[in-house]
């Protein structure tokens, strides 16, 4: 039950705080994965330290290759398109196809409800990252945490200075061609 709480935590509010500022900046996917790669830092990084702990479960194997300034970039390479996709344009795909009505509105109408959702993420993370902290013995290091900060911080930035249109859909929905 616990882990379930974390992962709602995580990912509800991570897929919520995304879909908000594509919908209040006006951009497109370019941003969506611009934010879920961020997100990723946070997930994997910050909160379970498996982008930086070789020994982290998760990675397996590949935990012994790849290392450079404290970051497993093989695991890199393959964890952040996943929450990019998978974590986080996937949900907002399948919002937009299950209610239609809900393309291009805001879900969460307060400044308040915003701030509830990041201080729900920010908890999880926190909790996790002490979990790691004192429970795996792993401590990434000071220059790799500001670093992650900073790399998140640049992804949030360039993805809000995207042009709106950048990796937009032509239409809303699927069209079947009647060509043969």
């Amino acid at each position: 039950m616990f882990q379930l709480v974390l992962n709602l935590g995580l990912y509800g509010s991570g897929v919520i705080l995304i879909r908000e500022a594509i919908v209040r900046w006006n951009k497109a996917w370019a941003t969506v994965l611009l934010l879920g790669a961020a997100y990723g830092i946070l997930e994997e990084g910050i909160a379970l330290s498996t982008l930086y702990n070789p020994l982290a479960g998760p990675v397996g194997k590949l935990g012994y290759y790849g290392h450079y300034l404290g970051v497993n970039w093989i695991w890199v390479a393959g964890i952040l398109p996943v929450h990019m996709i998978f974590s986080i344009a996937l949900p907002i795909i399948l919002l937009g196809l299950a209610l239609p009505e809900t393309k291009g509105k805001s879900l969460v109408v307060s400044k308040r409800g915003i701030a509830s959702a990041f201080v729900i993420l920010c908890i999880d993370v926190s909790v996790l990252f002490l979990l790691v902290t004192f429970d795996e013995h792993f401590w990434m290091g000071w220059p790799v945490l500001i670093s992650s900060f900073i790399a998140m911080g640049i992804l949030i930035k360039v993805a809000k200075r995207a042009p709106a249109d950048l990796l937009h859909s032509r239409t809303s929905a699927p069209k079947i061609s009647t060509n043969s």
